[in-house]
């Protein structure tokens, strides 16, 4: 359920609602909510992926990376108001074959966010683990940042492969979850969670890009390398 603090609606609904439903209450709804989110102050920031380090360990190809600047302080703004937001990192190692390249092992990364307001905690959802913490930097580490994560084993790769890997990172600061519990506020409707996968419309798509919540999507390419029979890792032109 979306919770915007001190903001209350009574007694908004007017005679005359039109034939769709929406009464002369969901224009004041939409009015609120851009005069609470336009209130949140915007950041420049640089958001980048940064490769810390690419390495074989074990036969296994390993790499740590983290995110610059994805989660800024308008993300955060947004979780406390009661946004549910997720982060997805997906890691892909290619393998060159003439003039195409074909995918040789992934690994995806995904955390789900919220704000619990029963213990004033953010809440981190992942496949390895759920956890609440008070510290946003800790918060930001978590869900920025994968370390030591091993991709694919060197036994599935063609010896002396041509390779390169792609890190695709992709932030949904409103959900589908919140996306759907929005679109029904603002019309005047009981949210129905099992339309959480609900197609955007393209006026709730540029509400959420002038308001700096759209979806952000980064990615970075490494150069090509090969791992070589001694299982080190070797940068090719």
């Amino acid at each position: 359920m979306i919770i915007l603090p001190q903001y209350k609606i009574h007694n908004l609904t007017a005679r005359g609602a039109s034939r769709h439903g929406i009464g002369f209450a969901a224009p004041l709804r939409f009015l609120l909510l851009w005069t609470i989110v336009l209130c949140m102050p915007a950041v420049a920031a640089k958001r980048q992926i940064i490769l810390d380090s690419l390495w074989v360990q074990g036969g296994e190809l390993r790499l740590s990376f983290h995110v610059d600047d994805l989660l800024d302080d308008k993300a955060i703004q947004g979780l406390q108001r009661g946004f549910t937001s997720e982060i997805s990192h997906l890691v892909q190692l290619w393998q060159v074959k003439g003039v195409i390249s074909q995918v040789a092992g992934q690994r995806p990364f995904i955390f789900r966010v919220y704000h619990d307001n029963w213990s004033q905690k953010f809440a981190i959802i992942s496949e390895e683990e759920s956890r609440l913490t008070s510290q946003i930097e800790t918060l930001r580490r978590i869900c920025t940042s994968v370390q030591a994560a091993a991709v694919v084993h060197a036994d599935q790769l063609a010896p002396d492969a041509r390779l390169f890997l792609t890190i695709t990172t992709t932030f949904q600061p409103i959900s589908d979850e919140t996306y759907g519990e929005l679109r029904a506020w603002v019309s005047g409707r009981t949210s129905d969670n099992s339309k959480a996968g609900l197609k955007r419309g393209r006026f709730f798509g540029f509400l959420a890009d002038l308001l700096g919540f759209g979806d952000r999507a980064l990615q970075l390419k490494t150069d090509s390398f090969v791992i070589t029979a001694g299982g080190t890792l070797q940068y090719v032109k």
